[in-house]
Parts: structure tokens; sequence; C-alpha cells
């Protein structure tokens, strides 16, 4: 995540059983805070065939003492 509410999010897997055996996913797209709350969404400059997950939607519920992940629609 960085300064400017922008992020990049890179996924490894390695599974000697997948065809194929590596793989790798990327997202990208911008963040906002408010308050114990990160959400996150994907803007139309954040596609490309490279970075194909989405994050909108997803929010996170930070506190002290517990994190909560919600998925809501799009």
């Amino acid at each position: 995540m960085n300064k400017d509410g922008t992020f990049i999010f890179h996924s490894y897997s390695n599974n000697e059983d997948g065809i194929p055996a590596v793989v790798h996913t990327y997202g990208r797209g911008k963040w906002i805070s408010k308050k114990e709350i990160l959400s996150f969404y994907l803007d139309e400059k954040s596609k490309s065939e490279k970075y194909t997950l989405d994050f909108s939607g997803l929010r996170l519920d930070i506190s002290p003492s517990h994190l909560e992940i919600h998925r809501t629609g799009k």
C-alpha cells in the first residue's frame, strides 16, 4: 500500500501437481481509509492482462483488538 492511495498485490503459488506448477497472479487499484476501515477498489486505469485480481468491494475493519474482512457487492 502506497501513501498516494494505490496498491499492488502479487500472489505466488507453487504446486508441483498443478498445471502450470507455478502461478503468479497480480492485482492493483486504490484504497481509502476512514477511521478503522480500509476500503479497496479498482479503477479503469488499473485493469490489464497482467493485473487480473479485482479487490473492489473488499473492506477491512481494523481495531487494536480484531480484524474483520468483508466483501460487498460491486
